[in-house]
Order: C-alpha cells, then sequence, then structure tokens
C-alpha cells in the first residue's frame, strides 16, 4: 500500500514528464537549428550545453507570458453574493465520458459548461446535441486544440470561426462563449478576442484532474478551492476521464449540502455584482 507521500511524489513527476514532454515539443526546432549551426560555423559542440538551459529558461518565461493578461476581458471568477458555481468541461465531446457526465449532472438536476473540441464534434455531433438538449451551455475551445501562441491573429480568429460555425449548426445559440487551448492568453489571441468583443473564460479551481485517477482527490481539490462565482475547470476530454466521472458526483453532492447551485457559465455572469471590466 503506498503512502500519501509516496503518492504526492508520484503524481508530481507524473505532471513533471508530462511538461518536459511539452518542452521537448516546443525545443525540438531550436535544438536542431543549434545543431545545424554549430556545425555549419564549425562551432564546438560544447555550446550546445550552454544553449541547452537558456531555451529551457526561455520556454518557461514563454509558458508564463503566455498565461498573462494583456488586453481584453479574461474571466478567471464571477464576483457575486449568490451561491453559484459553474463547472465547465474542456476537450469533449468524448463518449462515453461526456455521456456519463450528463447523467450524473442530471440526477443532481446541475447546469454545466463544456467547452468542446470543432474536430470532435463532427465525430460525435449526437453528443452535443444531447448537452444543449440537457439545457447546459455549450462553449468554444477552438478547432484543432493547438497551442496559440505564435498563430497570427487570422489563424486565430479562423480557429473560433470555424468551431462556432459548427456549433451553431447543431442549435447552439448566438454569443458563444470561448476558452483558448492550454489556458493560453497571449498577444493574438486577446487581440481577436477584443476585436470581437468576447471574453476569454478562464477559470479560478483547476484540480488537474487529467493528471490524477483517485475520484476522491479530485473531487477534494476542488471543493477545498470554491466559493461563490468559482469557475471550475474539469475533462470530459483527452483520455479517460473514468475518476474525473465519479467525482463530479461527490462533488455535486457536496456542493447541494452546502447550498450551491451548480450553473452555466452564462448565467453566472449574468449574476455577476460588479461590472465585468473589474472582474477577473
Amino acid at each position: 500500500m503506498t503512502s500519501p507521500l509516496s503518492r504526492k511524489v508520484f503524481d508530481r513527476l507524473k505532471g513533471g514528464l508530462r511538461y518536459a514532454g511539452l518542452l521537448w515539443r516546443y525545443q525540438l526546432p531550436v535544438f536542431a537549428l543549434a545543431v545545424l549551426t554549430c556545425w555549419y560555423l564549425s562551432i564546438s559542440f560544447w555550446w550546445l550545453a550552454v544553449l541547452a538551459p537558456i531555451s529551457l529558461l526561455a520556454s518557461e518565461v514563454i509558458r508564463h507570458i503566455a498565461q498573462t493578461r494583456m488586453f481584453g476581458p479574461v474571466i478567471h471568477r464571477v464576483e457575486t453574493d449568490e451561491p453559484m458555481v459553474a463547472l465547465t468541461f474542456d476537450d469533449g465531446p468524448n463518449p462515453p465520458y461526456t455521456g456519463h457526465l450528463l447523467k450524473t449532472l442530471r440526477r443532481h438536476g446541475a447546469k454545466a459548461t463544456f467547452f468542446v473540441i470543432g474536430r470532435l464534434v463532427e465525430q460525435s455531433p449526437e453528443t452535443v446535441k444531447e448537452i444543449l438538449a440537457d439545457g447546459h451551455q455549450v462553449g468554444n475551445h477552438s478547432y484543432h486544440h493547438r497551442p496559440m501562441i505564435g498563430k497570427t491573429p487570422f489563424g486565430v480568429a479562423s480557429e473560433i470561426k470555424r468551431c462556432d460555425r459548427l456549433l451553431e449548426s447543431l442549435g447552439c445559440p448566438p454569443g458563444i462563449v470561448f476558452r483558448t487551448p492550454f489556458a493560453a492568453q497571449f498577444l493574438s489571441v486577446p487581440f481577436v478576442l477584443a476585436l470581437q468583443k468576447r471574453a476569454n473564460i478562464m477559470f479560478d479551481v483547476s484540480p488537474r484532474d487529467w493528471e490524477l485517477t483517485n475520484a476522491k482527490k479530485i473531487a477534494k481539490r476542488v471543493l477545498e478551492g470554491v466559493s461563490p462565482g468559482s469557475i471550475v475547470r474539469l475533462h470530459d476530454g483527452g483520455g479517460n476521464r473514468s475518476a474525473t466521472c465519479k467525482a463530479v458526483d461527490i462533488i455535486a453532492r457536496e456542493l447541494i449540502k452546502r447550498g450551491f447551485r451548480m450553473v452555466t457559465v452564462e448565467t453566472l455572469m449574468a449574476a455577476r455584482t460588479v461590472p465585468l471590466q473589474s472582474a477577473s
């Protein structure tokens, strides 16, 4: 039987390996260019030992910049006196897990917002129709779900518009909310959203459920972080989400005990007590 400490270390290692994979994916072209440059200029490859930590540091700086609000409204939570929270689910639709979540939400009389990926919507349009039929909100999480750092404003707008049109064809009402992939808010994304007079819907509670297989741990992280006006980010897509499905049942039961209502982002924003410009 593993101890809490060993489980914590294991979770950290898993998260670190995942992050290292993302770093390698973006640093690979940089390293390749550095190797070719050293070879072409007949420079000692020992210089790569200098370039490696610089590249790692640059990636970390870019990661933080990418999550910094530059301009345009970014909503992490809503200031309200009402006992409301918004559960949101990213990266779907993802049968059968999206369906399991819908059953759980239905059982508890809860509403939620599903930020869907366009290319997956094309594969499971009936799931999106079921989400809408149950009275939930469907949001745009881009068409391809690729990092938007480095994309031109035209590229960002194209990603958003392509998913918008797809969702509208399935019955989503105008004014579709948007959440950028990987929580990036740098340069082109806020610029395009500002032109569209559209907010980037983020979150103030994220249990990092994609790293965990323990439903109770996911639920604990959420329940420790929520307060009136919280926006909770969970995932129905991106892999096996059976732990998240079980966690949502625990979360919903406890929130109801505390007197909270689980509502869509749209309903939560309508209950705000401060102007949108001041909310973060």
